[in-house]
């Protein structure tokens, strides 16, 4: 009869050699997948092709739609904002199109929120599901004075996937809850 040390060898050695067996065939298929992963568009933060797609729509319907080809013929401005407070917190240059711009070309009478108008809202949608709101009065450039842009670009380059490709950034909020990203549509409302 084996001792205890030998049967308790012989099952490590047995056991090892069954893991082995089984990770073998897994990490030949991953390595295999490799290649294709680290060349996929949006794989590890890069760029992904901007295929931007923005809805601009009011309780009515849609408004208008601007596609990449849209937004790039407009005028772009450009932000050095650090994204987050604090002593780690890196600047970076966002360059895009003027909220107050895009919603001009939508139709929305951006240049006189008087009245009734003083009660209408722009709430941004997001293809994670997350929204944020502005008051039309804040993004009106004779009011609240604007500034806040539709970004496509980081430092030069197309937002990450995990960005964009469009993404709201407000320099003048203190902290960036409302610098959405992944923008999908902007929702103009008046207030009941």
């Amino acid at each position: 009869m084996p001792s205890a040390a030998a049967a308790q060898r012989s099952f490590t050695v047995r056991d090892t050699v069954t893991l082995q067996s089984l990770l073998r065939p897994r990490l030949v298929r991953r390595l295999a997948l490799m290649p294709f992963v680290l060349l996929a568009p949006g794989a590890a933060g890069q760029a992904a092709p901007s295929t931007a797609r923005l809805e601009v729509r009011s309780d009515s319907g849609t408004l208008r739609v601007f596609t990449s080809g849209d937004l790039a013929a407009l005028p772009h401005a450009e932000v050095t904002e650090a994204e987050h407070g604090g002593a780690e917190a890196r600047a970076s240059t966002f360059s895009g199109v003027p909220l107050d711009t895009i919603l001009r070309r939508a139709g929305v009478p951006i240049d006189s929120v008087r009245g009734a108008r003083a009660a209408m809202y722009v709430l941004v949608e997001a293809r994670d599901g997350y929204r944020a709101l502005y008051s039309l009065a804040e993004l009106a450039p004779d009011l609240g004075g604007g500034g806040v842009l539709l970004v496509d670009t980081r430092d030069g380059a197309p937002l990450s996937e995990r960005e964009g490709p469009l993404r709201l950034v407000n320099p003048g909020d203190k902290h960036p809850t409302r610098w959405v990203r992944q923008v999908t549509a902007l929702v103009v409302r008046r207030a009941p």
